[in-house]
């Protein structure tokens, strides 16, 4: 082992377009799922200006957090934390973070096994997946940051461009008259949606705050984050389109609303039962995301230990990650009521709340 720590930006650094997609990896992979069902039954008619709403906010958190991480310069949140707030505030801090990224990717799994279980493959055993998942996310949190983003980067396209594709298919069976009229119960539906989806959005702007050291910083650019989050709010329209399709009662009342677009399609009686490729999508971006904040994880908690490495790390953590995954919930009717009530205030501690106030007080310190 060499003197160099596995977070050392000279050791391993990415681009700023591979940072770009892991942001829209993290706020997408797990947002179509049980999301879009939550915001028709919130927003109902306008879930549209529910996802333009929440996309204008997820923004301005991701600027946000580039703002501190360019302030702090090649230091990441864990590290600077303790700098900012002292060392047992900035202590708590820091591992409150790493907490949230067991916790989101214990969710992912959580989500992984929603759908493996009540659509795919019923009967088959939740320690098969656990086993399955485990081997792949310690086999590519060991390989180190730059093969991970490599492979996000392959990833991500494919997803974006099906989905899209899914969305342009689906298009002539959506029925504007179901989105009308606008804002006729207020603006109190839309608020409310708004704060669950905005920060599933913003997820992305944690890989500002710890990955900003190893980014290479030529072309970095605000407008290039802000359309990658613009990216995802497309995205989430598509899931949207499902009101316009099915009505608002029906697409409140689906556990899986893009699974069943997909099923709806049907072009000429040729492009029909989709379901597999939906399920390569879901598979491959919860897996992808899962992978990300894992290695957030172990390398957030290896940097508030100050271990020279993370890798003693990988395997005491990924029992961690799916034990908790499989306490987390018992049925899906839980995650949608953590989503829905606990979540919006879990998900703005972390990308709102807390990098406001070390933006401020760094501030306050220079002066």
């Amino acid at each position: 082992m060499t003197n160099t720590r596995d977070w050392d930006p000279e050791k391993g650094r990415i681009s700023f377009w591979q940072a770009l997609a892991m942001i829209i990896i993290v706020g997408l992979a797990t947002t179509d799922i049980l999301v879009p069902t939550i915001i028709a039954d919130l927003s109902g008619r306008d879930a549209w200006l529910t996802v333009l709403t929440s996309t204008a906010w997820a923004i301005l958190m991701v600027a946000l957090a580039l703002s501190l991480a360019r302030r702090m310069g090649h230091r990441n949140v864990i590290q600077y934390a303790r700098d900012v707030l002292g060392k047992w505030p900035g202590g708590l801090v820091a591992f409150f973070y790493v907490f949230f990224f067991i916790s989101q990717a214990a969710l992912a799994m959580q989500n992984f096994h929603t759908i493996m279980m009540t659509v795919f493959y019923i009967k088959t055993p939740d320690i098969v997946f656990d086993l399955l998942i485990m081997l792949v996310i310690l086999y590519a949190v060991s390989s180190g940051l730059e093969p991970v983003s490599r492979l996000n980067e392959i990833l991500l396209p494919l997803g974006v461009g099906i989905l899209l594709l899914v969305g342009v298919m689906a298009l002539e069976e959506v029925k504007p008259a179901e989105f009308l009229p606008v804002l006729a119960e207020g603006a109190g539906p839309v608020f409310s949606g708004s704060l669950r989806l905005t920060v599933y959005l913003a997820q992305g702007a944690v890989i500002f705050l710890m990955l900003y050291p190893y980014i290479r910083k030529k072309g970095e650019n605000l407008l290039h984050a802000s359309i990658a989050v613009a990216t995802l709010g497309l995205m989430m329209l598509v899931g949207v389109m499902a009101i316009g399709v099915f009505g608002i009662g029906a697409t409140a009342d689906m556990r899986f609303v893009a699974l069943e677009l997909v099923r709806n399609i049907n072009v000429g009686g040729f492009v029909q039962n989709l379901d597999a490729l939906m399920m390569a999508i879901w598979y491959g971006g919860i897996v992808a995301k899962m992978i990300i904040l894992f290695y957030l994880a172990c390398l957030g908690l290896a940097q508030w230990l100050g271990l020279q490495t993370y890798r003693p790390l990988l395997l005491p953590l990924g029992v961690l990650l799916a034990a908790y995954s499989s306490i987390m919930f018992d049925n899906p009717n839980e995650t949608v009521f953590f989503i829905t009530m606990v979540e919006p205030g879990w998900n703005m501690t972390a990308l709102l709340f807390i990098p406001a106030v070390l933006l401020t007080i760094s501030f306050l310190k220079r002066q």
